[in-house]
C-alpha cells in the first residue's frame, strides 16, 4: 500500500499548557492527534498519552528524577517513555516514535 492509499492521521505540535498569561509556555510542546480508527485507544495510555474524547495528547516536560541538584537544567520527557537532556531532543525522539507507531500500524502520519 503506498502513502498516498493509507488512512491520513495529522498530529498537532503546540506549545504547551500553563504560560503566566494563558499563552502557552515555551518550555514544554503538546502533541494531539485525532486516534484513528482501528486502534484502540488504550494503546495510546500505554504509551503515555491521554485520551481526551477521540484524541490522545501528550506534554514534553521537564522531570525531576531522583537525586536532581538545584541549579541545573532539569532533562525532558515525552511519550513512549523517552528522556532527553534538551526539549527539542525529546520532542524530535517522541515525534520520530509516533511516526514508526502509526506507520507500522497503517497510517500515514503528517504534522499539521
Amino acid at each position: 500500500m503506498s502513502a498516498a492509499e493509507k488512512p491520513i492521521v495529522k498530529i498537532y505540535v503546540r506549545l504547551g499548557d500553563g504560560g503566566p498569561r494563558g499563552e502557552g509556555n515555551a518550555d514544554h510542546r503538546r502533541i494531539s492527534f485525532r486516534i484513528p480508527n482501528g486502534i484502540n485507544p488504550l494503546d495510546f495510555l500505554d504509551q503515555d498519552f491521554a485520551i481526551d474524547g477521540n484524541e490522545a495528547v501528550a506534554t514534553i516536560t521537564e522531570f525531576y528524577p531522583d537525586g536532581f541538584m538545584a541549579g541545573n537544567a532539569p532533562p525532558y520527557e515525552g511519550p513512549f517513555g523517552v528522556k532527553s537532556q534538551s526539549l527539542s531532543g525529546a520532542l524530535a525522539t517522541s515525534q520520530r516514535k509516533l511516526v514508526t507507531y502509526l506507520r507500522e500500524r497503517g497510517f500515514e502520519p503528517q504534522f499539521a
